[in-house]
């Protein structure tokens, strides 16, 4: 019966965007069909077929891949800074380790003893709860080798590395021998503060360093596949299918399908040639779309979190129609469009061969990040002045309790488990009045507020995944008006709309998600 709950959530959403339209009357409600069976299609191929699922899964661990690639170039220019981590050359076998114990004050008896305890309770990972293991493998702790013992001792002992530093995790994992086992894993590992230490290796992760050099890398490799022609190919590819399934205009389809693979400005490049001939509906519908979906570059970061990549893709793809559903509804077209029946893409490369291409994804992947960077402190800084203001208010009064009030009615419509709702809700009035950085590093994180279950963090998941918050609307303002800047007013005039609409269509995927989950 459960399952059923997102049907009231899919009502609520569409009745919603129903009751804002400022045209009931010249709804096309093939359209809005259409792009909800589109929606329904897209998540049941990626969550519920199996050999499209694997397919994504892979995608997921190639970004993780990514990752490590961008690590690499971190290395290299902030090696001479001091980082926590463990050194690669320790020794490769289990007598290696316990020496190395040995050195560090414990006898061999108690070395073996406290090896063999380790191993009985890294076999007892296997009989944890559904609960328990899923905050291991958020921890990036891989269980089947963590719990094989007939893996060495010491490739057991990295995968508890991961979580040595939270004492939370490690009292899960080793009860009332936790203590005794991060005493091993600091011994093994020779942990030190002061020590340079390279950033490729495993437990490193420093958030201005590996997040900027992800961003910047992804941005390159976009740049690359954009001045070889093959990201425009991709995307009017998608975009008739799209034309062809939703009828909508061409600009539309460009923009809402270029929005699930670049930035959220950098789709509105793709359609420059149309935005100053676009209608008013055309406009709401390529500014929601970009707000719904994600770029490449984030949801990648977002892999490196913990997030599930299937869940992220899938949220993405969904959001380009959901986006088009939703815009529809509120604004519904009544002019004629230039691009009605037609995908044209005329978006030629500005770059003058690969190397000026690379170089001008660099730069342009340096200021998202420091963009991100900037915002992240802003806001997290200002969070905690808005909680020590209402702390005298009420000692337990903060943006959380309040946000986890106000969209507790969407949480629960969408079908997340009622031990769940409150955090879940909370992250949701995160991410949309915050920014979706914050909620995606509570989810994956662990942190307070906690979501569990695994439906809730699928529909958690899809839900957050989106640029729809305040501070996104000033950047399309700013970014679409100075590619267009005659439609700078009518951005402006938009802009909470889109802001509705992109918030909304995300809610959608996340809601179908949930009902076939």
């Amino acid at each position: 019966m459960d399952r059923f709950t997102g049907l009231i959530g899919i009502a609520l959403i569409l009745g919603i965007a129903f009751l804002v339209s400022n045209n009931k009357r010249k709804i096309n409600y093939r359209l809005v069909v259409s792009g909800l069976v589109l929606q329904i299609v897209i998540a049941v191929l990626v969550l519920k077929i199996p050999p499209v699922t694997k397919f994504f899964q892979w995608m997921g661990k190639g970004m993780q891949n990514i990752e490590y690639f961008a690590k690499d170039g971190a290395n290299f220019v902030y090696g001479g800074l001091a980082a926590t981590a463990f050194p690669r050359s320790a020794a490769e076998d289990s007598t290696a380790a316990f020496t190395i114990l040995n050195q560090n004050g414990l006898d061999s008896a108690s070395s073996v003893m406290a090896r063999d305890n380790v191993f009985d309770l890294m076999a007892s990972v296997k009989s944890q709860s559904v609960e328990n293991r899923l905050l291991l493998e958020k921890s990036n702790m891989n269980i089947s080798v963590a719990a094989d013992p007939s893996m060495p001792f010491e490739k057991r002992l990295n995968e508890f590395a991961w979580i040595r530093g939270d004492s939370a995790k490690m009292a899960l994992v080793f009860g009332s021998e936790h203590s005794n086992a991060k005493m091993i894993i600091d011994n093994r590992y020779q942990f030190a503060a002061s020590t340079t230490r390279d950033y490729r290796a495993p437990g490193v992760f420093v958030f201005a360093i590996n997040i900027t050099a992800t961003i910047i890398l992804v941005c390159v490799l976009v740049a690359i596949l954009y001045h070889l022609g093959l990201m425009q190919k991709i995307v009017s590819v998608v975009a008739k299918g799209m034309n062809f399934v939703m009828r909508v205009s061409g600009a539309e389809a460009l923009s809402n399908v270029a929005s699930a693979f670049v930035g959220q400005v950098e789709a509105q490049v793709m359609i420059r040639p149309y935005l100053a001939g676009m209608t008013q509906s055309e406009l709401l519908a390529s500014m929601s779309g970009s707000l719904a979906c994600i770029a490449g570059g984030i949801l990648v970061v977002y892999v490196s979190f913990g997030a599930k990549a299937e869940y992220l893709i899938a949220a993405s793809l969904m959001a380009a129609p959901g986006a088009l559903v939703i815009s529809k509804i509120v604004f519904p077209e009544t002019e004629k469009s230039q691009t009605m029946g037609k995908v044209e893409l005329k978006v030629k490369s500005e770059h003058v061969n690969l190397i000026d291409a690379i170089g001008h994804g660099a730069g342009d992947g340096w200021k998202i990040s420091m963009n991100v960077i900037a915002m992240l402190i802003g806001f997290m800084a200002l969070i905690a002045l808005v909680n020590a203001l209402f702390g005298l208010i009420h000692p337990e009064l903060s943006l959380d309790k309040i946000f986890g009030y106000v969209f507790y009615p969407f949480a629960w419509s969408m079908g997340v488990p009622s031990e769940d709702v409150m955090n879940a809700s909370t992250l949701l009035g995160q991410k949309l009045t915050v920014n979706e950085f914050i909620a995606f590093q509570n989810l994956t994180n662990k942190a307070a507020p906690m979501v569990t279950s695994e439906k809730g963090i699928l529909i958690t998941s899809i839900a957050i995944c989106g640029f729809a918050n305040f501070s996104s609307v000033g950047m399309q303002i700013g970014g679409i008006g100075a590619l267009a800047p005659e439609r700078r007013a009518d951005l402006a005039r938009l802009g909470m709309r889109a802001l509705l609409c992109g918030t909304l269509a995300s809610y959608l995927s996340a809601t179908i998600a949930g009902i076939l989950m």
